[in-house]
């Protein structure tokens, strides 16, 4: 996959650490140990504005996508 648009599980962050770039249409915070590398990761993630066009939305998460260095240094095989 070229980008990941989901919420604040597994697949999102799994995809992050593999360095793709990920769209979060719900981040889950209310749900989350705030300690949890999974909630820092959703406080950086991008997310799904749902009042503006997904296409220009995920043009920009190409263009201005940086790997995020936490899940990538959590998630070993």
């Amino acid at each position: 996959a070229d980008a990941v648009l989901g919420d604040f599980g597994a697949v999102s962050y799994y995809a992050a650490a593999l360095g793709l770039p990920v769209l979060l249409a719900a981040s889950g915070t209310e749900r989350l140990d705030p300690e949890a590398p999974l909630a820092r990761f959703v406080t950086e993630a991008r997310r799904l504005d749902t009042e503006a066009p997904l296409v220009r939305q995920v043009d920009a998460l190409l263009t201005a996508h940086r790997p995020l260095p936490e899940p990538a240094a959590f998630v070993t095989s």
